[in-house]
C-alpha cells in the first residue's frame, strides 16, 4: 500500500512516523508537508527533511513554555521527539550525528514527561552493578492500586512503545511502565548486549515495579513488539508473578534470522543503517571496520545469517522457547500477510502453550494494519491487545 513516495523503502521509512498518529504522537499534516519537500529515495533527504520538522516542532514547544502553556509544551515535545526518533534506523552507529540524535529525540522526550499530568517518572532498574532505564507513567495520581503494563521493545529504544501503547493502555485504567533490557536503548554503551537469557534482566524489572506500592500485584502483564516478541515469551517462560503476555509477533530467533541471507534484502542504502545497528547492539565486531560497500556486500551475501546468532555459535538452542513453561495466557497478534509466512513458526509455540485463554489474533490488512507489528494501525492493534487484557484479568479476578 502506497502512502507518499514509489521508493518502498522510504515509503515505509514516512509510514511508520505515521503510526502514532493515533496516540496524539504525531501529525499528519506535519509529516506530509515534510515529505513533499522531500526527494522520492534519497535517505539523506529523509533525514534533513524530519529533523527540520522536528525542529519546527521543537520551536513551538519552547514558544508554549515560556507561555506558560504546560499542555501545548507537552504535545508538541513529545511530536518533535517521535520525529527525532524515527531518524535512528536510517543513521550509521558510527556517525558522529549519531548520538546527537540520540540526545535530540531523548532531551524533547524528557520535556514532554515532566509536563505530563501526572508526569512519566523516569526510572532506574538496578541490574548486575548497572542500571536499566524506563520510564513509569502512573494511570493516575492518587497512588492507588492498579493493573499494570511492562512493555518491551526490541531494537529501538523503550520510548517506543509510549509512542504507541501508553495513552491507549492508560485510557483503560493501566499504569504503564516500560524499560531498556540488555542490548536496547544506550545499553551497549554501557558493555549490555543482546542475550538469550532475559528471564535474569526481566527478574529484575519484575522485583522492581512489584515494590511499587501503586501496582496491583494481581494484575501484572508484560507485552512485547518486535523483538519484543521473543523477550516477552521468554521472561513469562520463568516469571510466575506476571498474569498475561502479549507477543506483537511471537517467535523464536533462531527459527526467524537463522535463515540463510535473512540480515540482507531491501535496497541497500536504506537497510546499512539497521545493519549498523543490529551489529551495535549485538556487540559484534566483526564487521566493524568495514567500509559501507562491504559491509553492505558482506551482509547481503545468500549465505550470511544474523549477527545476533554469531556471538552464540554452538549454542543457538539458548535462543529457542519452550512454551510448555509459560503458565499464564499468552496473546500472539500477527498480521494477515504472515499468517502463512514460514518464518515465524508461531504455531508451534501457540499450541503448545498450556493456557486455555491463549490466542492468536490475525489483524486486517483492509483497515491499514498489515504491516509487521500494526504499523499503519495502532489504535485496531493496542485495542485487540488491550481488550484481552481485560478479559484475561477480569476472568482471573472472577476465577480467584
Amino acid at each position: 500500500m502506497k502512502f507518499a513516495f514509489d521508493d518502498g523503502e522510504m515509503d515505509l521509512a514516512v509510514y511508520c512516523i505515521a503510526d502514532s498518529i493515533s496516540q496524539g504522537h504525531a501529525e499528519i499534516s506535519e509529516i506530509m508537508y515534510a515529505a513533499a519537500q522531500m526527494e522520492d529515495g534519497s535517505v539523506a533527504s529523509f533525514v534533513d527533511e524530519i529533523n527540520k520538522l522536528g525542529a519546527l516542532v521543537e520551536a513551538r514547544g519552547d514558544e508554549c513554555v515560556r507561555k506558560g502553556h504546560a499542555t501545548s509544551a507537552s504535545e508538541c515535545f513529545m511530536r518533535a521527539s517521535r520525529y527525532y526518533y524515527s531518524l535512528l534506523f536510517w543513521m550509521g552507529t558510527r556517525e558522529p550525528a549519531f548520538h546527537r540524535q540520540i540526545d535530540r529525540f531523548r532531551g524533547t522526550f524528557r520535556q514532554a514527561a515532566k509536563l505530563t499530568d501526572p508526569p512519566i517518572e523516569a526510572i532506574h532498574v538496578p541490574f548486575e552493578g548497572k542500571k536499566l532505564a524506563g520510564y513509569f507513567w502512573p494511570a493516575a495520581s492518587d497512588g492507588r492500586q492498579r493493573k499494570t503494563i511492562v512493555a518491551i521493545d526490541g531494537e529501538g529504544w523503550c520510548e517506543w512503545t509510549i509512542y504507541n501503547n501508553a495513552v491507549a493502555a492508560r485510557k483503560r485504567g493501566y499504569n504503564f511502565m516500560t524499560v531498556d533490557l540488555p542490548g536496547q536503548g544506550n545499553t551497549p554503551d554501557d558493555g549490555m548486549y543482546y542475550r538469550p537469557d532475559y528471564e535474569v534482566p526481566g527478574k529484575a524489572v519484575v522485583d522492581w515495579v512489584l515494590a511499587r506500592p501503586d501496582v496491583d500485584p494481581e494484575q501484572l502483564v508484560i507485552i512485547g513488539e518486535g523483538m519484543g516478541g521473543y523477550i516477552a515469551p521468554r521472561i513469562a517462560m520463568h516469571e510466575r508473578r506476571l498474569k498475561a503476555c502479549v507477543g506483537n509477533t511471537v517467535y523464536e530467533i533462531p527459527k526467524l534470522v537463522s535463515r540463510p541471507g535473512s540480515f540482507g534484502g531491501g535496497k541497500m542504502d536504506w537497510r546499512l543503517g539497521t545493519m549498523r545497528l543490529i551489529l551495535w547492539r549485538t556487540g559484534n565486531k566483526a564487521f566493524g571496520d568495514l567500509d559501507d560497500s562491504e559491509l553492505i556486500k558482506t551482509l547481503s551475501a545468500p549465505s550470511m545469517q544474523s549477527p545476533i546468532l554469531m556471538n552464540h555459535k554452538g549454542n543457538e538452542d539458548a535462543w529457542l522457547l519452550d512454551p510448555r513453561l509459560i503458565t499464564c495466557p499468552l496473546l500472539n497478534i500477527v498480521v494477515e500477510k504472515d499468517v502463512t509466512a514460514d518464518f515465524f513458526k508461531y504455531q508451534d509455540i501457540m499450541n503448545a502453550v498450556p493456557h486455555p485463554m491463549s490466542r492468536t489474533i490475525v489483524s486486517p490488512t483492509n483497515v491499514g494494519a498489515g504491516i509487521r507489528t500494526n504499523l499503519g494501525n495502532k489504535m485496531v492493534g493496542n485495542q485487540e491487545m488491550l481488550d484481552w487484557l481485560d478479559e484475561v484479568l477480569e476472568q482471573s479476578a472472577t476465577n480467584k
